[in-house]
């Protein structure tokens, strides 16, 4: 969220800590501070803070910021000003119309404040509405537009303009509506199914049975929570307003906005869940700025407010938060810091903790993240700091004991690395199975998969085509992972041998064959398939061995520290072969480092494949492969590097076959 130094400052009769002295104080405990910039325009500067979930129910406002610094620095908020609003908020209930507002005669304003909540309250948990009359669209006055284009948003006219300064400010996301466009009852209710609307921005949505709409009695008027429509919008004619002020389910406006693809900063508020409390103090503030910037008179307030929000309590000792955060805070110290942050504290005697001092916590509306005694110790330890927290090990813990599967999981995988093979991680999500998931990711992966042979013969086809890259004599992989069968989920291992180069005597089925030996596995030789795999029950397998007692003979090492992954090329690759005749006191190495030497940097493997010998010479035969990481090879780049190996070839006065 994009917050400004000069409306925090707004916020407190001292002068703040630098910007740059404030967003270290955020890093420290409560927020990333993603950058500082400077306005010079507006002589401001600009924290980008990285609002989280967990606090995005108060910290998504100037307000919640700034309730921050005051918990942080101990700086005193300003007291708040009482309203220049017209109304008594005591007075205020489920639908209630205010007392100190004249009777206004039955007409078309009358029938449209009557709305009403439908299907389910539990979709707006409050609705507040405010009609004022005789109204003028104005540009918006220079502190409203520098406050709102110091955080990037653009300057509409006064009365958009004060809706989005209320939100920014206090996190309430607000409209407006011209009362005159409106024909009717304003409701809450679900869409028709492929009902449309025309957003503020001229687009045409088209709406599900599942969207939660705000209309009148002939079309729509806005998507609940996400944004407005054209039908109502306020412009230069606009006299008489009603301004909503709601309070949506965060699953409702979550659902809508991304089906929707539809992000706006209410959908933002809502779907990280806002207190109802928020709505008429959103109705309060708002209609004071249009009362003071555009005129006009209120003339009704209405509040649907079906189930009252009640304030909750949190018991917790000072030695239970102590205990959770791990070292001894003094009573007066954690009260300090509770109040700091808004919440109400009282200290009760509890029978339960043998006559501790039991601390009452009743956290304010908006701090919807305060529920357990965990969340109040965790609020006093970043309050105070963590770095002022002394340095002490954490008690021992009993040893959990060994699990069976990974531990001969481990085991076996350092046996097949020991014996040349490589572990591959294939997809869990296939295009047929038992079981198909709700959302998959594509047509080949609705079902969870059955068996490892169909993706094992895959990899193995992938990979034999990269062998030369490789420099690989065999592709010999194995993976051990789960699978769904009908019956239950299971561990298997499965084993794949691809030859790529022929050799006396040995055969895919042979080298599986000593591979099952050496772990201890006897198969039928029916059991591998024509492709070189074979699949194994690792569960049954391991069924009858010794529940280990610890894991250190894994021999588990860290990686050593120069280790860096590189990544690999997504170009192809080019294959040339060189034949070198010569003398048989020549090593196949002094050949090789000759190779190197001029080969250049997209010589990225090679091997020696073929050595002959014939009278006095020797004939070394090399595989070259050639690779860039940044384009595609050319038959010519090559035949160049190629023309000049042999060149130096024949420099040593040796012979190129």
């Amino acid at each position: 969220m994009k917050t400004s130094y000069k409306w925090l400052q707004t916020y407190f009769d001292e002068t703040l800590p630098e910007p740059e002295k404030l967003a270290d104080l955020f890093n420290a405990h409560a927020f990333e501070v993603e950058s500082v910039e400077v306005r010079p325009l507006h002589t401001d500067t600009v924290l980008d803070i990285k609002v989280l979930p967990d606090r995005a129910h108060y910290a998504l406002s100037h307000k919640g910021i700034a309730g921050e610094i005051h918990a942080i620095t101990g700086l005193p908020l300003k007291k708040s000003e009482v309203s220049k609003v017209p109304f008594d908020i005591k007075k205020i209930g489920s639908g209630a119309i205010l007392k100190q507002i004249k009777t206004i005669p039955l007409d078309k304003y009358q029938d449209f404040m009557k709305k009403k909540i439908a299907p389910d309250p539990n979709f707006c948990l409050r609705y507040v509405m405010a009609r004022i009359e005789g109204v003028q669209v104005v540009s918006s006055p220079e502190w409203l537009k520098e406050k709102l284009e110091t955080v990037g948003q653009r300057s509409i006219n006064a009365l958009v303009d004060i809706m989005n300064y209320v939100m920014l400010d206090c996190g309430q996301p607000m409209h407006v509506f011209d009362a005159d466009k409106i024909e009717g009852k304003i409701q809450v209710r679900f869409a028709q199914e492929g009902e449309k609307i025309t957003t503020l921005d001229n687009k045409e949505i088209t709406l599900s049975s599942a969207d939660l709409v705000i209309a009148d009695d002939v079309s729509l008027l806005a998507i609940a929570g996400v944004k407005g429509g054209k039908k109502a919008e306020v412009d230069v004619n606009t006299k008489n307003i009603i301004i909503e002020s709601a309070n949506f389910t965060p699953t409702s406006v979550r659902r809508t906005s991304t089906r929707l693809n539809l992000r706006t900063d209410a959908s933002k508020r809502f779907e990280n869940e806002i207190t109802p409390e928020l709505a008429l103090v959103g109705i309060e503030r708002a209609s004071e700025l249009v009362l003071k910037e555009c005129g006009g008179e209120l003339k009704e307030i209405v509040d649907e407010y079906p189930i009252k929000v009640e304030r909750w309590n949190i018991k917790v000792s000072a030695e239970q938060i102590s205990a959770i955060i791990g070292e001894h805070i003094s009573l007066h110290d954690i009260c300090t810091i509770l109040v700091r942050l808004g919440c109400e504290v009282e200290s009760v005697e509890d029978a339960h903790l043998h006559g501790e001092v039991v601390l009452n916590i009743t956290p304010p509306f908006e701090r919807l993240d305060l529920v357990i005694p965990e969340d109040i110790a965790d609020e006093v330890g970043r309050i105070r700091g963590y770095e002022n927290l002394a340095t002490v090990l954490p008690p021992a813990i009993d040893p959990t004991p060994v699990d069976k599967t990974f531990y001969y999981a481990e085991k076996t995988k350092n046996t097949l690395i020991n014996l040349g093979f490589s572990e591959v991680m294939l997809y869990s999500l296939v295009a047929k199975g038992s079981y198909e998931i709700l959302k998959p990711l594509a047509d080949d992966k609705k079902f969870l998969r059955e068996s490892i042979v169909e993706q094992m013969t895959n990899a193995l086809t992938r990979n034999a085509v990269n062998a030369d890259l490789l420099g690989l004599d065999d592709i010999k992989i194995f993976e051990i992972g789960k699978v769904f069968t009908k019956d239950r989920e299971k561990t298997v291992m499965t084993i794949g041998v691809k030859k790529i180069k022929k050799k006396k005597g040995e055969t895919a089925d042979t080298i599986l064959a000593d591979v099952l030996t050496n772990l201890g596995i006897q198969i039928d030789s029916k059991q591998i398939t024509k492709e070189g795999i074979v699949e194994i029950d690792f569960d049954t397998h391991i069924s009858s061995l010794p529940q280990p007692k610890d894991i250190s003979d894994l021999n588990f090492i860290p990686l050593p520290i120069e280790l860096r992954y590189k990544a690999f090329s997504v170009y192809p690759y080019m294959i040339r072969d060189i034949a070198v005749f010569v003398p048989e006191t020549i090593q196949s190495d002094e050949v090789l480092n000759l190779l190197l030497e001029n080969a250049g940097d997209l010589l990225v493997r090679h091997s020696l494949f073929d050595t002959f010998q014939k009278d006095d010479k020797v004939s070394y035969a090399f595989r070259l492969i050639f690779q860039s990481s940044e384009r595609t090879l050319t038959d010519e780049e090559i035949n160049i590097v190629m023309n000049m190996l042999t060149a130096k070839i024949v420099e040593k006065s040796w012979e190129v076959r």
